[in-house]
């Protein structure tokens, strides 16, 4: 499913008692991939939709480099393309060994609205738009980006 089907089917689920959290990577243990993490009451649930991936665990043990137990990291999808497979392993080996770290992260979106605000301003900014600023919902990650 492309990605604007993906906040398309976002945009219609009705948001009273969770909340969406969108997070994007660059580098370390999973490269470039976005994933998010469902909040409701105490309960915080990563959702990989690339790898079928969903576990629990929140943002500060994800970015803490905390192992998530076995038993809280599963996969629904039995079989799939072989890119698939290996980088769903790549994502639960992350996972399990705690090899996430706060210099990885890209972005990081409270809400959906702020991530599609932020997606319309990077379309603008790609199409000729050079003139870009971060928006209210913008987090910043990390104090130091990693030289390429």
């Amino acid at each position: 499913m492309p990605a604007a089907d993906n906040v398309n089917l976002l945009q219609r689920l009705p948001a009273r008692d969770y909340r969406l959290r969108f997070l994007g990577f660059n580098g370390g243990a999973v490269g470039n991939h976005a994933q998010l993490i469902f909040a409701k009451g105490n309960t915080r649930i990563l959702l990989d939709p690339t790898t079928s991936i969903i576990a629990k665990a929140d943002y500060n043990e994800l970015l803490g480099g905390t192992p998530i137990a076995p038993i809280h990291v599963m996969s629904f999808v039995a079989a799939d393309s072989p890119d698939i497979v290996k980088f769903r392993e790549t994502v639960a080996n992350a996972l399990l060994q705690g090899k996430y770290k706060p210099s990885d992260a890209l972005y990081f979106f409270q809400n959906l609205d702020d991530f599609v605000a932020a997606a319309k301003r990077f379309h603008q900014y790609a199409n000729g738009n050079r003139k870009i600023e971060a928006g209210p919902g913008a987090v910043p990650l990390a104090n130091e980006w990693k030289k390429q």
